[in-house]
């Protein structure tokens, strides 16, 4: 008999806070001086028929936009449940190929303390806005899920990834004097 592995390929979803401060969409609007809230999310795969699982994000902030030290969170099923630094994920900043930081979850994938498949995973975090934004155009936030995607060779990986956008808009004033004659 042969077995033939059944699963979807791992997703990973990017979206930002938008400014009514509770939906969390592909985009938001943002000035200079701004925080921005942005969130990752993925659910845990099946991957019993493998020896050793990797999964990890990498997460690549825009030119103008700065990750605030402290404050990646990373939950499992919902923002009662968060899960432990060093013990359930590994976070390097930076991140791997340039990426501003990376979230390993591979540890909790392995072992005898695995992640339960099927169960949400969400990353939150806060970046800064600076005065390198560019305005007038989309501010892509990229993130990229890496995953294992062959059981009979633990090397071979496969990878998504997902977009949320922020924009600033510069406005031009121009400003005129009354002449002595009372004209513009």
């Amino acid at each position: 008999a042969v077995v033939t592995l059944k699963a979807n390929r791992p997703e990973v979803s990017k979206t930002v806070l938008e400014n009514d401060g509770v939906t969390y969409g592909k985009g938001t609007s943002c000035m200079i001086g701004d925080d921005v809230t942005f969130k990752i999310e993925t659910i845990v795969p099946s991957h019993t028929l493998y020896t050793h699982y990797s999964y990890f994000v990498n997460d690549t902030l825009p030119d103008g936009v700065t990750l605030k030290n402290g404050t990646i969170k990373v939950y499992l099923e919902d923002l009662n449940t968060e899960l432990v630094e060093g013990t359930d994920y590994v976070l390097s900043v930076p991140g791997d190929d340039g990426a501003s930081f990376k979230v390993d979850f591979s540890n909790s994938m392995n072992g005898d303390d695995q992640l339960e498949i099927g169960k949400k995973l969400m990353v939150l975090y806060d970046a800064h806005v600076t005065a390198n934004i560019k305005a007038q155009e989309a501010n892509v936030n990229t993130a990229t899920l890496s995953y294992s995607n062959d059981p009979t060779n633990e090397n071979s990986m496969g990878s998504t990834s997902s977009t949320a956008n922020i924009f600033s808009y510069q406005f031009i004033f121009t400003k005129y004097a009354e002449d002595t004659s009372g004209a513009f």
